[in-house]
């Protein structure tokens, strides 16, 4: 698996800056042959809190009958790039930041949504065999 990542800036009307990151996750065939296998691609990898207020509000509305507000809500939610799921890491997407600590911190959950991925991906190329681990010994503090 290797994670793509593209940093650029822009400067709007009134001089803002806005930062953009834009990530896709290339897999090799048998990651991608595991992920078709198991259907992971919608499980959701990364969320403002714009996008969970929006699939919270999804479930609450599920609960009371108001499937439709619920379903809107969420459909919203990701066309502004606020719920991102394993497909849409496959399948490349950008998200806009309003500052450059929200950038780095969806950066970051990307990279540890990445390794995730890989983990799980492993995991299910792997059943049906054996595994030995060397644990290291305790040490205790002196």
């Amino acid at each position: 698996m290797k994670l793509k990542l593209r940093r650029n800036q822009q400067s709007g009307i009134t001089g803002k800056v806005s930062f953009k990151l834009f990530f896709i996750v290339d897999l090799d065939s048998d990651e991608a042959a595991a992920l078709k296998k198991y259907k992971f691609g919608k499980q959701i990898v990364y969320e403002t809190p714009k996008g969970a207020a929006a699939l919270e509000g999804l479930k609450t509305a599920s609960s009371v009958g108001g499937i439709g507000r619920g379903i809107a809500a969420t459909i919203a939610a990701k066309a502004f790039d606020h719920i991102l799921s394993v497909n849409d890491m496959i399948d490349g997407k950008e998200i806009i930041c309003k500052d450059i600590d929200e950038m780095i911190a969806a950066e970051e959950q990307i990279k540890d949504a990445c390794q995730t991925l890989s983990r799980i991906l492993y995991m299910c190329q792997h059943f049906e065999g054996e595994e030995i681990i060397d644990i290291q010994p305790f040490a205790a503090e002196a």
